[in-house]
């Protein structure tokens, strides 16, 4: 079906409208529903070096190779003689110069998906993977669609060039082909689509950046339509490694600075709503750059709109429970707690969405620790250390913002939260944990919780604070776990003992920082002289005299028909749920 036919213009309709006309299965051409010949996609593809003769409906034609059996046209793309890459940057180039943003029609946004195509396609042939993928696309196109053939097969040999040191950067040689062009005397990669350059990806990172609210908004809109942008966004990446050398402390010119600080902006955008086929690279691009370009964040967002659409973005995306190596998850969380605040109306909402979506992304992975191994859940730890004093960490002081920040800080679902982390390797769940003699994943979450003390008194609590009952009973639940698997706890391991001991102690710490400890008096204790807990909070108040707090309905009961020396005694009515 074709519609959108009353758009005349060479660069078809407006974004938004075409993206929404994709959403409902139709495009500007027949060539979104109807599945082109052969002889048609070549004759296509030869036309893109042609201008006059290049429309909307010539990019949907080559994009319908994302169907099978259209699949099986995908080597037409590439080749010794294709230069799709250099004719897809002339088209590029043309459409921007005539001052059109880059995603206000439908022309920019699909020539900018054609050459994503195209350097997925150029990887996978030059490490011989494409007639793989065109002819399992065929076979199996009942079961896998094209789109996820090629984005899995691509991030897997994107993923086997990784620099593995951390120290370096390094670009992949075998996946992109660098080769230095003898006439331009450029690096250039991609030679079997014609050639790519830093010159083109420069181009491309600038009208990116310089449209930078539109590119998030497409790629929200995008994001389950094929290809994806992790392959270019990969290639880009590459590129200013290629140019920039192997040194990550090193200082470059200021344009080459720009470039690094504009893309990375880019990739943290683009990575809010990716597909989860696309983290495992996306994850590695945002940690493998300069130094001088992974240190702070700033306030990038253009205005208010933008600010809300990236921390839309953001609560989707914690849906998803990113992947957490590389600092992933902390990254984005990072990210968005720099551009929140321009969207002052909802500050407070946004704030709390914030905190709210990225406690639950934790305890979602918190449920999986039992199937992580020791380097997963080094990752995990210190990605929830991390997160717990992003918001407070990141944000300027603003003293009337003061009590909502220590509301984050001490929520008391936080603190369950980080004592079940602590306690699961006390369980037998955990022993993977408990074996490792070294215990290095302890370092920074020691680190972090050390910081929290400091943070709530000397920052953001009044002189007079006094932490809520809730989080008192929170802190003193994994105190009395600790104390016990220190002090009474039969096990013969002695790694257990050691392990509950140190903790035990690192926690009292974080209680006595915060006030928790002062406050554990005989005035918020359980009044029940014979609870089981004797330390435990009193989180429940009589309802009828509000003297006496007890630790749970149970206690209350008890007490009140307690012969002797019970409530009965002394409360003036009948007994009455506690509040």
């Amino acid at each position: 079906m074709s519609i959108l036919q009353s758009h005349q213009s060479v660069y078809g309709p407006r974004l938004d409208t075409y993206l929404n006309s994709m959403r409902a299965g139709a495009g500007v051409s027949r060539y979104r529903t109807e599945a082109p010949s052969e002889r048609e996609i070549k004759y296509t593809i030869n036309a893109l070096n042609d201008p006059a003769n290049v429309s909307c409906a010539t990019f949907e034609t080559i994009l319908a190779m994302e169907r099978s059996p259209e699949c099986a046209f995908l080597h037409l793309l590439q080749g010794p003689d294709s230069t799709v890459f250099p004719a897809c940057m002339r088209l590029l180039r043309l459409y921007c110069d005539g001052g059109r943003a880059l995603f206000e029609y439908a022309y920019g946004y699909l020539c900018l998906q054609v050459i994503s195509l195209a350097i997925n396609v150029a990887k996978l042939a030059l490490v011989d993977q494409l007639w793989i993928i065109e002819q399992g696309a065929v076979q199996v196109g009942q079961h896998w669609d094209p789109p996820i053939l090629i984005n899995n097969y691509s991030r897997k040999w994107e993923a086997l060039e990784f620099c593995k040191d951390e120290n370096y950067l390094r670009p992949a040689a075998r996946l992109l082909g660098w080769y230095t062009d003898p006439n331009t005397r450029l690096e250039t990669c991609l030679p079997n689509i014609g050639g790519c350059t830093i010159e083109d990806f420069d181009f491309i990172i600038k009208q990116l950046w310089v449209n930078r609210k539109s590119f998030l908004r497409a790629a929200k809109l995008s994001s389950g339509l094929f290809p994806w942008w992790c392959g270019l966004f990969h290639a880009m990446h590459n590129t200013l490694v290629t140019c920039w050398g192997t040194s990550m402390d090193r200082r470059g010119t200021p344009a080459e600075m720009d470039r690094w600080v504009h893309f990375l902006e880019l990739t943290h955008r683009y990575s809010l709503c990716a597909d989860k086929y696309e983290d495992a690279t996306l994850c590695y691009l945002l940690n493998n750059c300069p130094q001088f370009a992974g240190i702070t964040y700033e306030t990038t967002a253009t205005d208010t709109d933008d600010s809300a659409q990236i921390v839309a973005a953001y609560l989707e995306k914690m849906k998803q429970l990113p992947i957490l190596k590389w600092a992933y998850v902390s990254r984005l969380c990072g990210y968005v707690c720099a551009n929140f605040h321009l969207d002052q109306p909802r500050y407070e909402d946004n704030l709390t969405l914030i905190a709210s979506a990225t406690l639950e992304e934790a305890w979602g992975e918190m449920l999986k620790a039992h199937e992580m191994n020791l380097i997963e859940w080094m990752l995990f730890v210190d990605t929830i250390s991390n997160n717990s004093v992003t918001l407070p960490s990141m944000t300027e002081p603003q003293p009337s913002r003061a009590p909502l920040y220590l509301s984050v800080l001490t929520n008391d679902n936080l603190f369950e939260l980080l004592g079940r982390v602590f306690m699961f390797p006390l369980l037998p769940e955990g022993r993977f944990i408990r074996d490792d003699s070294n215990r290095e994943w302890e370092s920074h979450a020691r680190e972090i919780l050390r910081l929290i003390g400091p943070v709530v008194t000397n920052r953001l609590a009044k002189p007079n604070y006094k932490p809520d009952v809730r989080l008192i009973m929170a802190w003193n639940k994994t105190h009395q776990c600790l104390l016990y698997h220190k002090y009474m706890s039969t096990t013969l391991e002695a790694r257990i003992r050691m392990y509950a001991t140190d903790w035990e102690s690192v926690w009292h710490n974080l209680g006595d920082g915060l006030g928790i400890t002062r406050r554990l008096d005989d005035s918020v204790r359980c009044g029940y002289f014979r609870c089981a807990v004797p330390n435990a909070p009193g989180l429940y108040q009589c309802a009828r005299c509000g003297v006496k707090r007890y630790c749970s309905h149970r206690c209350q009961q008890a007490d009140w028909g307690d012969i002797p020396s019970g409530h009965r005694l002394l409360c003036p009515s009948s007994l009455i749920v506690t509040k």
